[in-house]
């Protein structure tokens, strides 16, 4: 009985709502992305061959931003509006020619 309660707890614990937050990044020299959100410590987003992107679980509720740091030391910010840890979602954002887009 004790293996299929921590079966189910694995499963389940796999299907927890995530949020995606992916930004693409046309811009040259982007050198990191940090999640800032609910007022939390900041998250790395992990390099991908576009850009950077995190998929992590819903546990809060509020908003927050993208940071994209680039070499000569300025920084693109990307705001996310709302996250609700009840709900998934993918935010996707384009950062061009010194800014930040919804993609």
């Amino acid at each position: 009985m004790r293996r299929l309660a921590l079966a189910v707890a694995v499963l389940l614990a796999g299907c927890a709502l995530q949020n995606r937050f992916e930004v693409i990044v046309i811009d040259p020299g982007a050198t990191s992305a940090r999640l800032e959100l609910c007022g939390r410590l900041p998250e790395v987003l992990p390099r991908t061959a576009k850009g950077f992107e995190l998929r992590r679980r819903s546990d809060c509720r509020g908003g927050g931003q993208v940071v994209v740091s680039f070499q000569d030391g300025s920084s693109v910010v990307c705001p996310v509006r709302f996250v609700d840890g009840g709900l998934e979602a993918w935010y996707r954002y384009r950062v061009e020619g010194g800014r930040c887009v919804i993609a």
